[in-house]
């Protein structure tokens, strides 16, 4: 009986520290509601290939944005979505909208505080990482709609 309780009280001590992740600061924008679709085939032919990124402007927390990036290089196109707001500028309220960060893929930037959140690695930089949505195909692949 001791055995168990020992292998049991371990078990506890090991979920604790796999499941806390304390390398990461909390997003802490407020949620907001996205709906909105786009066409990576026809008016959005930016998203068509890997590599390809659009913002859609008045979206997303604040009106500041989001960003639909094209992740994929076979066939079948990955879609993913981020907030523009920076999240690590929270003495403005929020309000700071991050940019494409020139010469180089799938990067953004924070104008403020200088901040470099990569894209490839789910919105990361800077110890946090930015607000990802929710993308699912509609009409056979021909359109997305990005979601909340």
């Amino acid at each position: 009986m001791g055995k168990i309780l020992q292998i049991a009280c371990c078990l506890v001590v090991f979920s604790a520290f796999i499941a806390c992740d304390k390398d990461e600061v909390d997003n802490k924008i407020p949620y907001v509601r996205v709906d909105f679709r786009f066409y990576p085939y026809t008016t959005d032919s930016e998203l068509a290939s890997y590599g390809g990124i659009k913002m859609f402007s008045r979206q997303g927390y604040n009106g500041n944005g989001v960003f639909v990036c094209q992740f994929s290089m076979t066939d079948e196109p990955l879609f993913m979505a981020f907030d523009a707001t920076c999240p690590l500028e929270q003495d403005t309220g929020f309000k700071t909208a991050v940019r494409i960060d020139e010469g180089s893929v799938l990067k953004l930037k924070c104008p403020k505080c200088g901040t470099v959140f990569d894209l490839k690695n789910e919105g990361r930089g800077g110890g946090t990482r930015l607000t990802r949505y929710g993308i699912r195909p509609l009409g056979y692949k021909i359109y997305y709609q990005v979601y909340s």
